[in-house]
């Protein structure tokens, strides 16, 4: 009763031609007999003598609608991959729209933009505009740049990120090439890169950098 159940929500909320698969998986007659077969067994209290003939028929029917439920599972996926990536690149073009925006209002080089300078209005529209923009406090202007000041420390602290990763990728790759050619374990070679850092006023990544390409003159 609870996987019929199931079965009736799907037949409720999927879309016409997915609910039209799902009703052609089997023939009228075929589904007719489970149906029968399906009460059948929610009513028995005990085996009956012809369960073992009825459950091999159940067998079958439900194997045949189990392969066409993996059918469908399959197609749903697909369609929802391609929802994903539509939805995906709308919001994408919506964010390249809004930071031309931004960029327009932030740009330090393009005459004053404000949201009502956007569109053709009288010098005196536009000082009414303007004085009625300044009572307001906090602005449209005022939240498109608070916007993309946070904007650009995201970008900021996505930039160093990747930097980071980048040098911790040298430094490792220097440690591995000490570690082989030095026989030193990683905390030692650790350990000479940084007390070399040090030695020679330099930033880690430097010394290991100059390790790689120490090593790539030698053909190591």
């Amino acid at each position: 009763e609870a996987q019929q159940r199931c079965f009736d929500i799907f037949v409720e909320f999927a879309d016409a031609t997915t609910v039209g698969i799902w009703r052609d998986a089997l023939p009228a007659a075929e589904l007719a007999e489970l149906e029968r077969l399906r009460r059948k067994a929610v009513s028995l209290a005990s085996p009956q003598p012809d369960a073992a003939d009825a459950s091999e028929v159940w067998f079958q029917l439900t194997t045949r609608r189990i392969d066409m439920m993996k059918q469908i599972e399959d197609r749903l996926a697909v369609e929802l991959l391609h929802l994903a990536e539509r939805k995906t690149a709308e919001a994408c073009a919506a964010l390249d729209d809004h930071a031309a925006v931004l960029e327009a209002f932030m740009r330090e080089d393009a005459p004053a933009v404000t949201p009502m300078s956007m569109f053709p209005v009288s010098p005196e529209a536009e000082s009414e505009a303007e004085a009625a923009r300044v009572g307001l406090g906090r602005s449209v202007f005022d939240l498109l740049h608070e916007q993309s000041r946070r904007l650009q420390e995201m970008s900021d602290e996505l930039a160093r990120a990747r930097g980071a990763l980048a040098e911790r990728k040298i430094i490792e790759r220097a440690k591995g090439l000490l570690m082989e050619h030095r026989g030193l374990t990683e905390d030692q070679a650790y350990r000479m890169l940084r007390q070399t850092a040090m030695d020679q006023g330099r930033r880690l990544v430097e010394v290991a950098e100059a390790v790689i390409g120490f090593s790539g003159i030698l053909g190591k």
